[in-house]
């Protein structure tokens, strides 16, 4: 089988041998048609490949050169010849591979395309996954698509590299499907993904590969918290910390995309350079969630801090009943805490004092530990009643200072 892969028109550039061309008009060419055989066998005598274009008539020969495998000039014969259009022997190449025809003048060759010569069988292919693009065997209906444009990789018989059309299918599109060379999820269940080369082009088909993914149900959803740094630290040679929470309670993980800007280490960043520092953080999820949505950072390093507005603080989590008798711990956070007084999750001072109208209703003692760092306060329930706490959180740079009441309600 013969077949044009790619109808190329080029305007050859003239060479001139000696008598001056100045006058003659380039010939211009390009494939009309091409040839295809069942058979796959030799071309029988006779077989052509038909050219169209302008001042053919100037064509003395024809030439096919290889290009894949590489092989000398192969004269071929002119027929059917006019000013638009002749005809082109196809010679019988000894293997397969890829040729250039030329079509020869007096003014120089020129190039009417790419040719692709396949002998008694078909070009053998192969294929396979590329190891350096891993696909996790376990996925979650709703995860983000993903990508399968570099995931295979073929190699074809004595072809030049190239880009070859991989064909994705999946066994059940009602768990896993490929939309535009990319893997969806919709469905439990067990999904296996083959890649495979189809014929084409006298290209035999290569074998086919598989990869299994076991899709679970969605879990359920966490989201990502990110509160901003604080922008009098993210200054050049500066450090600074992120905060970044997931509602689901599970840890997060920071990914820097700017290493000439910023490093990342853990939580930790380092401005190393004047720019835009991008931080990427992620939450996997696990058994029970799905994964989060990730959040972006995108941090100005500047030469000096600039004061940004002041956020609200967090308050430490409080119950809301007690009964005679009993205490009711309010956990301080004990190693950012002071010897006076305890600290909220923002690493702020707090303290808990009783209302004046409510000390007979509870009482609030503080607890510190060996260090003399008070790590709780517990309100005990004195007679049943309504007792109204007291709770102020001292300020800094990033945090406002803020009090906030609370009602305790005492029971028996």
């Amino acid at each position: 089988m013969f077949k044009k892969i790619s109808a190329v028109v080029m305007s050859a550039a003239l060479l001139f041998t000696g008598v001056s061309a100045a006058n003659a008009a380039a010939p211009v060419a390009e494939f009309a048609s091409y040839y295809d055989s069942a058979s796959l066998s030799a071309p029988v005598a006779g077989t052509v490949t038909h050219i169209v274009g302008t001042d053919l008539d100037q064509v003395t020969g024809a030439k096919y050169v290889g290009v894949s495998p590489a092989f000398g000039a192969v004269t071929a014969t002119v027929s059917e010849q006019t000013s638009t259009s002749l005809s082109v022997s196809v010679p019988t190449i000894v293997g397969q591979g890829t040729s250039e025809l030329f079509l020869t003048t007096s003014a120089g060759d020129v190039l009417v395309g790419y040719f692709q010569h396949v002998g008694a069988t078909k070009i053998a292919s192969s294929i396979s996954l590329r190891s350096q693009v891993p696909m996790a065997a376990t996925a979650r209906v709703g995860d983000a698509a993903r990508d399968l444009s570099s995931y295979a990789m073929v190699n074809v018989t004595n072809m030049a590299a190239g880009t070859f059309p991989v064909t994705f299918t999946t066994n059940n599109s009602a768990i896993c499907a490929v939309v535009a060379k990319t893997l969806t999820f919709t469905g439990a269940g067990n999904c296996t993904l083959s890649a495979q080369l189809l014929e084409s082009n006298g290209i035999a088909a290569s074998n086919i590969v598989t990869k299994d993914i076991v899709v679970a149900a969605a879990g359920a959803a966490q989201t990502i918290t990110a509160p901003r740094p604080n922008t009098m630290l993210t200054i050049l040679g500066g450090s600074f910390s992120l905060n970044a929470t997931a509602s689901s309670g599970l840890p997060v993980t920071y990914t820097g995309s700017t290493n000439s800007v910023c490093r990342v280490i853990f939580d930790t960043v380092i401005a190393i350079s004047l720019g835009t520092c991008i931080v990427t953080v992620t939450q996997a999820g696990n058994a029970t969630f799905s994964a989060a949505t990730p959040y972006v950072y995108n941090i100005p390093i500047t030469a000096q801090g600039v004061p940004g507005p002041k956020s609200a603080p967090k308050f430490p989590s409080i119950g809301t009943k007690v009964k005679v008798k009993a205490t009711l711990p309010i956990n301080l956070h004990p190693t950012k805490g002071t010897t006076t007084a305890g600290a909220n999750v923002d690493g702020l001072i707090t303290k808990i004092s009783v209302a004046s109208a409510s000390k007979s209703i509870c009482s609030a003692t503080v607890y510190k530990s060996k260090a003399k760092k008070v790590v709780a306060v517990f309100v005990k329930g004195l007679k049943v009643g309504k007792c109204t706490l007291s709770v102020a959180v001292s300020g800094n740079a990033m945090y406002n200072s803020q009090t906030k009441t609370f009602t305790v309600t005492v029971t028996k």
